[in-house]
């Protein structure tokens, strides 16, 4: 019985291997388009105090098509809250909107600005109970800006200079000989030597009497 021909030899040469058929990518998501459409967009940036919100909306301002919007819900957070005492009261509610509500419609339709575009910055406690039904569609975009507590914090609670102003926290100690604790602490210590001094001295006298 002749053996059968191997699929190795010359004159059958090995088929080739058949290449592996690799997946098509995936398409990747298109970003969003950037291009301004007929209603101007708005940005809106919420943060906290002392969060870099301002340092953010002079950057933005240096776009030529960017108006900015410096806290247009501060009015509305000043009616809503009666306890907030600022001097400057009388001339912001004179100035800004009231209505907080009105505030946001305006935003979304571009606040009147000649620019494309809309940035506001506010501070996210002063929406007091709004809705923000008005500043969610397709041409409106929110940006929530976060820091770090720890590096707020020496800047919320530094000491002022004038500590009875109405609209700052009271950060000093009105008697002036405890405004420093490392200066009471020295007190404390320098009077509690000269009290061991004296009584030492007064010790070593009335020994030295009574060998008298």
């Amino acid at each position: 019985r002749s053996p059968e021909p191997s699929s190795r030899s010359p004159g059958n040469p090995s088929p080739e291997p058949k290449a592996k058929s690799r997946p098509k990518p995936k398409p990747k998501p298109e970003p969003p388009s950037l291009a301004m459409s007929s209603a101007p967009r708005s940005v809106h940036c919420w943060s906290a105090p002392r969060s870099g919100s301002t340092m953010l909306m002079y950057a933005w301002a240096q776009r030529a098509d960017c108006t900015c919007r410096d806290e247009p819900l501060y009015a509305h957070y000043l009616v809503r809250t009666p306890r907030a005492v600022r001097p400057y009261k009388d001339e912001l509610l004179g100035a800004q909107e009231n209505d907080g509500a009105e505030v946001l419609r305006s935003l979304a339709a571009g606040d009147g600005a000649a620019t494309p575009m809309v940035f506001a910055k506010h501070i996210a406690k002063q929406i007091c109970g709004l809705a923000l039904d008005d500043v969610t569609g397709a041409d409106q975009r929110h940006i929530i800006l976060v820091r770090d507590p720890v590096s707020t914090g020496p800047e919320n609670y530094s000491p002022s200079p004038n500590p009875q102003a109405p609209n700052e926290p009271r950060t000093q100690n009105p008697n002036p000989k405890l405004s420093n604790p490392t200066r009471r602490r020295g007190c404390c210590r320098r009077g509690w030597q000269r009290v061991r001094r004296e009584t030492t001295m007064k010790r070593r006298s009335r020994s030295w009497g009574s060998r008298r």
